[in-house]
């Protein structure tokens, strides 16, 4: 009976960390690939219940869609201490996800964020797969953390 138990309990714990990919504070909870007419469209739901942006801190979670050597930057989200975030707007700095994103103060950061974007389909997309990129920044710009995960 006692090994019943402890087979039960291996499992339950087996299943959830298969469904859900993390990296570091950032856990994928679902992911979506659909083409739909001559569009693509990536839908990824990020939970960020775990992730502590620092005051004086940014970071940035980037999208790109991948297959091989063929790759499309999808945008991201930046997420910015109270500090940084100030010292951006005054010093008229380039933000973080500028251009091409989203810039958020921490205190803004949703427990899942819901990320979807539509992009035209190209003949490369068929089997492709999402890239995420974390990239912490701290004073002047400096990259302080960089990681990476696939998913797909």
């Amino acid at each position: 009976m006692k090994h019943i138990t402890t087979l039960i309990l291996l499992i339950a714990a087996i299943f959830p960390a298969a469904n859900a990919q993390t990296v570091s504070d950032i856990t994928v909870k679902e992911i979506e690939l659909n083409r739909v007419g001559k569009n693509m469209s990536v839908s990824v739901v990020v939970n960020l219940e775990d992730l502590r942006v620092k005051s004086d801190k940014a970071t940035l979670l980037s999208f790109s869609l991948v297959n091989g050597s063929d790759s499309l930057d999808l945008g991201g989200v930046a997420y910015y201490g109270r500090n940084r975030y100030y010292h951006y707007v005054r010093s008229s700095l380039p933000l973080v996800a500028e251009g091409n994103g989203l810039n958020l103060r921490a205190s803004e950061m949703p427990e899942d964020l819901h990320y979807k974007i539509v992009k035209p389909y190209e003949k490369w997309m068929n089997g492709a797969h999402i890239s995420i990129e974390r990239k912490d920044y701290g004073c002047c710009h400096k990259l302080l953390r960089e990681e990476a995960m696939t998913i797909g």
